[in-house]
């Protein structure tokens, strides 16, 4: 919702807070989260602020599809 409304800052921070959250959990629920998040935030990718929530929240969804 913050990055429809063009609040890429903010939504990389509650992302970021998520990601760091939920690592461990592997629930089905979390990974489309994550699928669906990661479009989103790659619309960003020339935004500084999304560069390390675009790189972990990817690597995290490949982490927990290969579980």
């Amino acid at each position: 919702m913050l990055l429809a409304k063009g609040h890429p800052d903010e939504a990389c921070g509650a992302a970021m807070k998520v990601v760091n959250n939920t690592r461990l959990l592997s629930s089905l629920v979390v990974t489309r989260q994550l699928a669906d998040l990661c479009p989103l935030l790659k619309a960003y990718r020339g935004d500084e602020v999304v560069a390390e929530p675009l790189s972990v929240s990817s690597r995290t969804l490949a982490e927990q599809r290969w579980l």
